[in-house]
């Protein structure tokens, strides 16, 4: 008696290849294929790109419109650790260096960091914080804290801020700088003005990397 194999279900096969192609693609777009990047212009989100706030009307969209692609945090975190150059971030943070290029130039696009001339033969850029790049500082500090606290709980990240002067552990807490009492969110009114200008209206979405 003849054997009859299973039936083959084309659909499947046909919907299986579609997927291991579209991802062979995304993964050759995140690695800086120029031609895959020609096929999916307009499918693919600009370097990580997540989000567009440009149509919120809030100082917290605003930054996370300067700061808030994947690895932006991590490349200022490592510049307030001396990281400089290039190399060093991406031997730091393993990321892309396609991503890594346009994360440093949209931070210098927007005044974070300041490119410097090291090298003439051949020509290489050093990135330093600017003031407005330190005034990231209290960002930094807080989100540790919140790590830590939240998400490392009692497991220990290896990592401690420690305040010099005591030589304790520092624990971020907010102050109003009129009259230095430490300010809990119970102590806060919100007010909104009429007519508030966008994150688009003070930041265009072209200045964006």
């Amino acid at each position: 008696m003849p054997v009859r194999s299973a039936p083959v279900n084309r659909n499947a096969t046909v919907a299986g290849t579609r997927v291991r192609c579209l991802t062979r693609l995304t993964n050759s777009v995140r690695n800086g294929n120029p031609l895959a990047k020609s096929l999916t212009q307009g499918h693919f989100s600009e370097m990580g790109r997540t989000a567009d706030y440009s149509r919120q009307s809030c100082s917290i969209a605003a930054t996370l419109e300067v700061i808030g692609d994947p690895w932006t945090l991590l490349v200022i975190r490592d510049a307030f650790n001396g990281v400089t150059r290039f190399e060093q971030w991406q031997e730091n943070l393993g990321v892309a260096r396609n991503v890594l290029a346009a994360r440093l130039k949209s931070l210098v696009q927007h005044g974070v960091l300041e490119p410097r001339l090291y090298s003439e033969r051949p020509p290489r850029n050093e990135y330093v914080l600017t003031a407005k790049g330190k005034d990231l500082y209290g960002v930094l500090v807080t989100l540790h804290a919140w790590g830590a606290r939240h998400v490392y709980g009692d497991a220990d990240s290896g990592i401690d801020m420690v305040h010099k002067s005591c030589g304790h552990t520092l624990e971020p807490r907010i102050a109003c700088a009129a009259c230095g009492e430490i300010v809990k969110p119970r102590d806060l009114a919100l007010t909104r003005a009429e007519n508030r200008p966008t994150v688009g209206d003070v930041l265009p979405r072209e200045e964006a990397a």
